[in-house]
């Protein structure tokens, strides 16, 4: 009633449902002194992350209690990140789970540098975006086994994988 003036709830807009959702999870995130992270906390960050770029906005933004720390962010940003690795193949190959093996893909990467405002330059990232296309099939991949294993849990910032040789490859003579 406080955001839409009427007493029935049937007639809220989606207006006003998006800043119930929105107050509620502020009240959530406030209330628990940030130990309950709420998706608004999470991705605004992220967002303005991808947007901008801007680390400071960021840091205003968390000490206004408007979302989690830049810290946070790269945390999230690499726990994801050992996540997915722990789901690579036996030839330690990463797929998206939407990718079937043995059915032919199409790939293109872009390399997209972002230099983040910083006082000093240092916290900067250099992103590679992508797409794959993959003609649909029909059934399941009985070649194709993901085993779940269990994540551990830290506050890393950085992902420390080995690299797998590639075989030189002369394209002619």
């Amino acid at each position: 009633m406080l955001l839409s003036g009427e007493k029935d709830q049937s007639t809220h807009t989606s207006r006003v449902q998006r800043l119930t959702e929105s107050i509620g999870q502020d009240l959530v995130y406030s209330v628990t002194h940030a130990r309950m992270k709420t998706p608004k906390d999470i991705l605004l960050p992220y967002a303005v992350k991808s947007l901008t770029g801007c680390v400071e906005l960021i840091c205003i933004l968390n000490q206004s209690g408007h979302g989690v720390s830049y810290s946070q962010v790269e945390e999230i940003d690499t726990s994801l990140c050992l996540c997915k690795l722990t789901g690579q193949t036996e030839d330690g190959v990463a797929l998206p789970e939407f990718v079937k093996r043995f059915i032919q893909v199409t790939c293109a990467w872009d390399n997209i540098d972002r230099l983040e405002e910083t006082l000093c330059g240092a916290g900067t990232s250099h992103r590679v975006n992508g797409i794959i296309v993959q003609a649909r099939s029909c059934g399941p991949d009985p070649l194709y086994d993901r085993q779940d294993t269990d994540q551990r849990k830290g506050k890393e910032r950085t992902v420390n994988f080995v690299e797998a040789h590639l075989p030189v490859y002369n394209a002619g003579t």
